[in-house]
């Protein structure tokens, strides 16, 4: 060996050693962003099935106590759709309700009669257990109001943001 080549192999091992170094750093970062976005997708799907079973508050508060910072939250006709961010990640999610399978027979008949008059399907965002009352999404809800009485719906006094009616009580003139 000459004199050339000795201590060659410090630097060489110094560069590795570094190199070692960076790529950890660069893993770790990578398994923290993994775990941020599996958090807010978490986030994200409590409060869509929150949302769509319980209106917006619920879907919220639900998001919030998953840790999401930001929430913005869409309740339509058979669901909810929840875009939520926590840290530097986003997340997306969506969930659907079957309302319409728990109606009684009277709400079909009186909400097919609010297709009619209006001209446009409205789908239930959730049913009672009976089947007899329905919330709808707010842009179906002042609609049937106006016309509640023409239809065979009554509006329920809720503080929710959606509204809720229920098939009125109808007799018939004497």
């Amino acid at each position: 060996m000459s004199d050339d080549d000795r201590g060659q192999t410090t630097p060489l091992l110094a560069v590795i050693v570094v190199l070692g170094g960076v790529s950890a750093l660069l893993i770790a970062q990578l398994g923290l962003r993994a775990i941020e976005r599996a958090q807010a997708q978490t986030a994200a799907d409590a409060a869509a099935l929150a949302a769509a079973g319980g209106g917006q508050r619920a879907g919220v508060r639900l998001a919030e106590a998953n840790g999401a910072a930001s929430v913005d939250l869409v309740i339509g006709p058979g669901g909810a759709e929840v875009r939520v961010r926590r840290g530097s990640a986003w997340a997306v999610a969506r969930a659907e309700t079957d309302a319409e399978a728990s109606l009684s027979p009277a709400m079909v008949a009186v909400l097919a009669r609010a297709e009619a008059i209006l001209g446009r399907a409205i789908r239930p965002i959730s049913v009672s257990d009976d089947g007899r009352t329905v919330v709808v999404d707010p842009r179906d809800g002042a609609d049937l109001e106006e016309q509640s009485e023409s239809i065979g719906l009554c509006r329920l006094n809720s503080d929710s943001d959606l509204l809720g009616f229920e098939v009125c009580a109808w007799t018939r003139p004497t």
